[in-house]
């Protein structure tokens, strides 16, 4: 059963680039706990549905909500980590998330913890392990 306050919810969500139709009618609703994955070929609207959730981009028509309350504008709580291109291949998944903050001058505790959810041992070495060069390519 659905559950009555979704994190993330889109209700006929369309966007038009001119006359190009970016998604049409698209309603999608992401509860609290839930994993998503957004999959899709190049050109179907995986990156504009992401900018608009974030606050990046706005709907021609229907609704784009955050925890209940309609996106009109970029969150300081939004983070968003772009494709291969925007990516230092020679730091770590954590030192690519935290160079905006570190730009920022925010400093890193010493001993700052992983969230729970990345506190494996395989996510923790992936964090700390440069990328590869494969996973670069798109």
């Amino acid at each position: 059963m659905a559950g009555l306050n979704p994190i993330i919810e889109l209700e006929g969500v369309s966007k038009r680039y001119g006359d190009m139709l970016a998604l049409d009618n698209v309603s999608l609703r992401i509860e609290k706990g839930e994993f998503v994955v957004i999959v899709g070929a190049s050109g179907c609207g995986k990156s504009t549905t992401l900018n608009m959730i974030a606050g990046f981009d706005h709907p021609s028509e229907g609704l784009v909500k955050v925890e209940g309350r309609q996106v009109t504008e970029v969150s300081p709580n939004t983070g968003m980590v772009f494709q291969q291109y925007a990516l230092f291949p020679w730091l770590s998944v954590l030192d690519n998330i935290a160079y905006g903050l570190k730009m920022k001058g925010m400093k890193r505790p010493s001993a700052a913890p992983l969230p729970s959810s990345l506190s494996t041992w395989s996510a923790s070495r992936a964090l700390k392990t440069p990328i590869p060069s494969n996973c670069l390519a798109v």
